[in-house]
C-alpha cells in the first residue's frame, strides 16, 4: 500500500528488484540511485524505441523495453541523454 510509512521501503525494494532483473536477466548495465538510472554508452550505440519514435542509447532503449514489459509507466521528457547532463544532488 502506497501512502503509508512503509511506502519508501516498498518502492526501494521494487526498484532494486527491477534493477536486478535488468542486470542479471537482460544484461543491462548501469548505476541506480533511488529512482535514477545512469549508464555510459559508446557514441553511435543506439537503438530505436518505437513508442517514442526516436533512437536512444542501446542500454537505455533496452531498459525502456523492460519497463514496458512489466508495466512500469514512464514519460519521454524524463529520458535524456547526451555528452553532458545536469544532475541535481541535494545535500
Amino acid at each position: 500500500m502506497f501512502g503509508g510509512s512503509v511506502s519508501p521501503a516498498i518502492f526501494i525494494w521494487l526498484n532494486a528488484l527491477l534493477a536486478w532483473a535488468a542486470k542479471n536477466k537482460r544484461s543491462i548495465e548501469g548505476l541506480v540511485y533511488v529512482d535514477d538510472y545512469f549508464h555510459l554508452e559508446e557514441e553511435g550505440q543506439v537503438e530505436e524505441y518505437t513508442p517514442y519514435g526516436e533512437s536512444f542509447p542501446a542500454q537505455q532503449t533496452r531498459l525502456l523495453k523492460l519497463w514496458d514489459e512489466v508495466g512500469i509507466p514512464h514519460k519521454q521528457k524524463k529520458h535524456v541523454f547526451g555528452q553532458q547532463l545536469t544532475i541535481l544532488v541535494l545535500m
